[in-house]
């Protein structure tokens, strides 16, 4: 298995599009594309281009994963135009050679005879597999890179935000800061760090939360001044996810 842990899937994505080296009007496809993590991040970098993916949408390694849900996080990220899915095998991917200026296949599990058939559709070189799974963070690296990566300059919260998991660690986010300092915030949220995680997945809803005692708000009036900016941060992280 050629795939890397989930947890350190956002730097993998960075490195992997790092070394790609696009210039931004070439064609790139991602086998097992899944929700859409490379490759809408892909599509970002091809202003000129496009992002091509393709899976079979397994239900098993990633919930409520579909040609769909794919698509609409691509127009989400304001890349639509530039993004189109397939429904395939990559056992039998159905474009000709040398179809693509790169291919990836970093989320995908592809034994060697797959490495060739990926490789047959790249215009030049193998493509983009890392060759062994990457050591896994802890939940709480976990839960700070996803924020990271969904806090960016359109979705700055205005506020310094704390959330506390109750023994397990602290994030905090000031502008678009991400730590795991334990500082004094305008608002803090005091929850664990699975229900943190249920949260970013969209299984447990923030009010559900409240009104079942699992997580308390420091100040409800911030926390209702932001409640907007929540949701757009929180959509960003199951997206993400």
């Amino acid at each position: 298995m050629f795939a890397s842990s989930r947890f350190g899937k956002f730097r993998a994505r960075d490195r992997i599009l790092a070394r790609l080296k696009l210039r931004g009007d070439e064609t790139v496809l991602d086998v097992g594309c899944g929700h859409g993590l490379l490759l809408i991040a892909a599509a970002k970098l091809l202003p000129r281009g496009h992002a091509v993916g393709i899976d079979l949408w397994s239900q098993w390694q990633q919930s409520g994963n579909s040609r769909k849900a794919t698509l609409r996080n691509a127009a989400l990220e304001g890349v639509a135009q530039r993004v189109s899915v397939h429904d395939g095998d990559m056992r039998k991917m159905p474009f000709a050679d040398r179809s693509f200026d790169a291919t990836v296949a970093h989320f995908a599990i592809h034994p060697d005879e797959n490495r060739l058939n990926i490789a047959r559709l790249a215009k030049q070189g193998p493509p983009e597999i890392p060759a062994k799974a990457e050591k896994a963070m802890s939940p709480l690296d976990e839960l700070t890179e996803s924020i990271k990566a969904a806090v960016s300059a359109d979705s700055v919260l205005g506020k310094k935000l704390k959330f506390d998991l109750k023994g397990q660690g602290f994030i905090y986010i000031d502008g678009g800061s991400v730590t795991n300092e334990n500082k004094p915030a305008d608002l803090t949220l005091r929850l664990s760090i699975d229900d943190l995680k249920a949260m970013s997945q969209g299984k447990l809803a923030p009010m559900n939360a409240i009104m079942s005692g699992r997580l308390s708000l420091s100040d409800m009036g911030v926390a209702a001044a932001l409640q907007g900016k929540m949701q757009v941060l929180f959509s960003k992280m199951q997206r993400a996810s």
